[in-house]
């Protein structure tokens, strides 16, 4: 659903520079609460994936961190972890902005 939504409402160009402009890069690949994003070809034709996946990842991360599982990768508060959701908040925060402002019409 999360990638359906940022296919019809967010230009990939538009989200790569922002995304470029928090100097998040290319890079080998980031672990997100368990899960291995692959940043390797961070362009215009997978960066909404890329994004979308990593969202989820930190949402999965939140969402089931007090749940009565015995996950090792979840989201702790006031650790470590925190500065991963603050790495991807102001990404999470351009593209609600450009969904409400693309859908306010």
């Amino acid at each position: 659903m999360l990638l359906c939504v940022l296919h019809e409402y967010i230009q990939p160009e538009a989200l790569l520079n922002y995304v470029h402009s928090l100097d998040i890069r290319r890079g080998e690949g980031v672990d997100i609460f368990g899960e291995n994003i692959d940043k390797k070809g961070l362009d215009e034709n997978n960066v909404i994936d890329i994004i979308g996946r990593t969202i989820k990842a930190i949402r999965n991360g939140i969402v089931h961190s007090s749940d009565k599982y015995n996950r090792a990768e979840r989201f702790i508060p006031f650790s470590e972890s925190e500065t991963t959701v603050k790495k991807y908040l102001p990404v999470v925060k351009f593209i609600a902005e450009k969904i409400i402002a693309t859908t306010s019409h």
